[in-house]
C-alpha cells in the first residue's frame, strides 16, 4: 500500500511541477526521495529544513536535513513554519505543492550545482 501511495504522490508532484517546468518536477521528486532516505536512516524532524541539490549525468540528486545545515540551503529555520516542515517530513499529499515550489525556486535562483537552463 505504501508503494502505491508513493507512486500516486510521484504522479501528483509531477503534475503540479509540470505546470511550471518538467525539470522542477524531476527535482521535486529527487528532494522527496532524499527525504525518504533521510527518514529511513533515522533522521529526525528538528523543525527546520535544509536542502542541497546537484545535476549530474542528466539526473537531479538531492540531500536534505531537517535541521539548519550550513552545508545546504536553509529553506526553513527552526520553528519558523512548523506546519510546512512537518508536512515535508511526512511526505504526505499536502507537501506536494511545497516540494514543487521549492524545486522551482532552487532552479530559478541557480541553487542546483551543475544545472544550467
Amino acid at each position: 500500500m505504501d508503494e502505491l501511495k508513493a507512486k500516486i504522490n510521484d504522479f501528483i508532484i509531477g503534475q503540479i511541477a509540470n505546470a511550471e517546468s518538467p525539470q522542477a518536477a524531476k527535482l521535486a521528486l529527487a528532494i522527496r526521495d532524499a527525504i525518504r532516505q533521510y527518514k529511513e536512516a533515522g533522521g529526525e524532524n528538528h523543525h527546520a529544513f535544509s536542502v542541497g541539490a546537484r545535476y549530474e549525468d542528466g539526473e537531479f540528486v538531492a540531500d536534505v536535513d531537517f535541521d539548519e545545515s550550513n552545508e545546504k540551503i536553509i529553506m526553513y529555520y527552526a520553528h519558523t513554519d512548523d506546519e510546512t516542515v512537518d508536512a515535508l517530513y511526512e511526505c504526505g499529499p499536502e507537501a506536494e505543492h511545497e516540494l514543487a515550489r521549492l524545486a522551482g525556486l532552487m532552479l530559478s535562483e541557480g541553487w542546483v550545482d551543475g544545472y544550467r537552463e
